[in-house]
């Protein structure tokens, strides 16, 4: 399996955000907001929690899964500009995005049931390689 590249996962996550038409950016409020389950399930299946965390975090504290996306958004999303907000500085933004990502009212792509395989981060994500690395296990055993 090759080897979880933060910045990889950054750069997909950036293409994605441009895709967005204008009518879902115009929903998107750029401000800072409480992250709620679905922000917290993409930031720890994408590997952003065990990459971007310290090893005293605790991946079901809420407080704990912010600090590790302040920490992906300051070292892999800095100069990566969205509607002239830094994505850097502005983890309060790519919440919302990935809000917008995960939830039923948004793309519901990472949603309680994980669509993989038509997700724009499938080659990038930690969780859909781990599980395509255990079916691939399932059916060479």
């Amino acid at each position: 399996m090759r080897k979880f590249v933060p910045q990889e996962l950054a750069d997909k996550m950036v293409k994605f955000f441009h895709t967005m038409d204008e009518a879902e950016k115009e929903v998107i409020e750029f401000k800072r907001n409480a992250a709620g389950i679905e922000q917290q399930r993409f930031i720890l299946r994408t590997g952003i929690f065990h990459y971007c965390s310290s090893r005293d975090s605790d991946p079901l504290a809420y407080e704990d899964v912010q600090k590790a996306l302040i920490v992906f958004c300051g070292k892999y999303l800095p100069g990566s500009v969205i509607e002239n907000i830094d994505l850097g500085k502005a983890p309060g933004v790519v919440e919302k995005f990935i809000w917008n990502f995960c939830a039923e009212k948004g793309y519901n792509i990472c949603g309680v049931e994980p669509k993989c395989h038509g997700c724009p981060l499938y080659t990038v994500c930690l969780s859909a390689r781990a599980h395509d690395a255990l079916i691939f296990e399932s059916l060479t055993s």
